[in-house]
């Protein structure tokens, strides 16, 4: 990876390990060795989660560029999750943005759109891929700023999409006001001059403080998406109602247990 970081306008820090970060804008980009003249087509890898977890080596690439004997590539991102990708509130929308997450992955295709026939890649066919938060995040992707411009792929495959309950005004704010009671701090400015390092103990301890948050439900995951009236205009499900998103083809598809490796979360789900 570390050879392609000239390419990058993307602030980026390889990561190393099991090490996380907020500077954590990388790609992985594989390459097929018996590379053909001509532009292969793309598969973009969005990893699940549930917005907390995960990393562009979730789901390695090789084995499908190999089985394709060289007839595509294959790209896996990263995005910024939990505390660090998802905070919402009034505060954050007036001093920055909402959804950083998803701006992340934006990103991450507009970079690709820009360089991947560097690499022997066709950015007229780039396929999205992800399952889980993974297969959320390409239905928001989908949908983005109410579809009106060219999106930066050309199909998409949403696998058992994780849309959970997303948190309204008053709930961010709560949210917000329990992040800075636990910080000693008063204001975003304070929580932005924090190390990286303390919001891995304090997401941890602001779930355990929002167990009795109206609207944090038995099996949901308490970072996630918000509608911000730019990105995320309005809820999925309302905006493929309304025929606003990419007009590409989509797959979809769905999984009983896609959640048992969340321990209560995949129990609740196997209940309903």
């Amino acid at each position: 990876m570390s050879s392609y970081i000239g390419l990058f306008d993307l602030l980026i820090r390889v990561q190393t390990g099991d090490g996380a970060s907020e500077d954590c804008l990388v790609l992985d980009v594989l390459v097929p060795t018996n590379r053909r003249p001509g532009l292969r087509p793309v598969i973009v890898q969005i990893h699940g989660g549930g917005f907390t977890s995960g990393s562009a080596q979730t789901y390695p690439g090789d084995a499908m560029v190999h089985a394709s004997d060289g007839e595509v590539m294959y790209v896996s991102i990263q995005y910024r999750l939990g505390l660090l990708g998802f905070l919402g509130g009034s505060q954050v929308s007036e001093n920055g943005d909402l959804n950083v997450g998803l701006l992340d992955q934006r990103a991450a295709l507009d970079w690709i759109q820009r360089h991947i026939q560097a690499f022997g890649g066709d950015p007229a066919r780039v396929t999205l891929w992800g399952g889980s938060a993974g297969g959320a995040a390409v239905t928001f992707q989908l949908t983005a700023g109410g579809a009106i411009d060219n999106p930066p792929f050309s199909a998409a495959i949403a696998e058992y999409p994780w849309w959970q309950p997303m948190f309204d005004q008053s709930q961010q704010d709560m949210m917000f006001a329990t992040t800075l009671s636990l910080t000693n701090c008063s204001s975003i400015a304070c929580l932005r001059a924090l190390p990286t390092d303390a919001f891995a103990t304090l997401s941890e301890r602001i779930l355990a403080a929002s167990d009795s948050m109206p609207g944090a439900g038995y099996g949901t995951f308490l970072w996630g998406p918000v509608i911000d009236g730019k990105f995320v205009q309005k809820r999925p499900s309302v905006a493929f109602e309304e025929g606003q998103f990419y007009d590409v083809p989509i797959m979809v598809d769905h999984e009983q247990y896609v959640a048992q490796i969340f321990g209560k979360a995949g129990k609740s789900w196997q209940r309903n």
